[in-house]
């Protein structure tokens, strides 16, 4: 009967040790197959939102923490920018803020508002793989779809249109969405909505005419807006 109890407990024991080592194994990832990867993009833009990406963005790994500015010196919307790493720029003049934005230049900064402000990822990746976009960096594609899983980019046929310039009503009516989402977009012009609610919260002067509100967007403009648009409550 000794000799049968101490089978039983070196049978116990090592069913308890199996069982600590299945657990490690799940756990810590000891497993030789991949995990299923989620549904959900990963909103974490790979570069700064002012690096040219298809001149050679650098890696998320290689981030660095911006070096020290005299933020006294800089405009609050250079300083909002610095503070929540859209930029390492430390002068206006070093942000360069008169480069043209196009569409896809403007998703580093709008990928990286998303993920600062936790917006809600409201489109699959298959929804947001444009074909028009495999001849840019890899680091730029990933931030355009995240741009599209937040409903901030998107376009009716089919395509992104990367290359094409960004205009002012477009950046305003995507920066509107943020907080509204999609308003009727059948009035005259087609961004009316968005413009009246951009007036009421100080996003464009009041004394400003809805028909002079065009024209190209610059990262100087991007980075101002954006900062308004922080200050929306």
């Amino acid at each position: 009967m000794k000799h049968n109890r101490t089978d039983r407990w070196a049978i116990l024991t090592a069913i308890i040790a199996l069982a600590i080592l299945w657990f490690l194994y799940g756990r810590w990832g000891w497993a030789s197959a991949p995990a299923i990867a989620p549904a959900a993009i990963d909103p974490t833009p790979a570069v700064e939102a002012d690096t040219n990406i298809d001149a050679g963005g650098t890696d998320a790994g290689d981030a660095q923490a911006p070096e020290q500015a005299d933020t006294n010196t800089l405009p609050d919307w250079l300083v909002y920018l610095r503070d929540n790493d859209f930029t390492a720029s430390k002068s206006v003049a070093e942000y360069a803020g008169d480069a043209i934005i196009t569409r896809a230049t403007s998703t580093p900064f709008l990928a990286r508002y998303g993920f600062v402000n936790k917006l809600e990822e409201k489109s699959t990746v298959a929804e947001c793989n444009f074909p028009d976009i495999t001849t840019k960096s890899e680091d730029l594609q990933k931030t355009i779809t995240v741009a599209c899983a937040y409903d901030l980019l998107r376009w009716s046929n089919g395509n992104f249109l990367p290359d094409r310039v960004m205009t002012k009503d477009e950046l305003l009516t995507v920066l509107v969405r943020t907080k509204t989402g999609f308003l009727d977009e059948t009035t005259t012009p087609w961004f009316k909505n968005y413009f009246d609610r951009a007036v009421n919260n100080n996003l464009v002067d009041a004394n400003t005419p809805i028909g002079e509100f065009s024209g190209q967007v610059t990262k100087k403009d991007i980075g101002q807006r954006l900062y308004r648009l922080s200050l929306v409550k």
